[in-house]
């Protein structure tokens, strides 16, 4: 009998867990995405892109540094990234998404020429055409 308690009490407990913590293990496995494709003259490393959206409180930097960061940008609505490049905003995308769970991948293509800096925007997932 104590070991059907023992074993009843440590499946609740994972069970419990793993409910708790669903939002994190869904992020885990599936992410949003940040990547920056720098052609030519444009360093990655001058490149900062921002991330906030109608529902959201703040402005958060997504990634920096020629990485993403480890914050955590998902919101419904539209949301809006600030594309900045040797700190001068270069270009602003906005993204309706339907679907707050739903990962994405937002590849950020910057290529320069002359003194302009060029920028394209392509989203994978299922909100990337509207």
């Amino acid at each position: 009998m104590r070991a059907v308690l023992l074993i009843f009490s440590t499946c609740l407990l994972f069970f419990l867990s793993v409910w708790l913590l669903r939002d994190n293990i869904r992020r885990w496995i599936l992410p949003n995405r940040v990547i920056v494709q720098a052609q030519g003259n444009v360093d990655a490393e001058q490149v900062k892109i921002y991330w906030t959206a109608e529902t959201a409180d703040d402005t958060l930097t997504i990634f920096s540094g020629a990485r993403q960061t480890d914050a955590i940008f998902e919101a419904g609505g539209f949301n809006i990234f600030l594309l900045y490049y040797q700190n001068q905003q270069v270009a602003q995308f906005e993204q309706f998404k339907q679907s707050v769970t739903a990962p994405h991948t937002y590849t950020f293509h910057l290529w320069q020429e002359g003194d302009s800096i060029y920028t394209n925007l392509k989203i994978y997932g299922p909100d990337a055409n509207l």
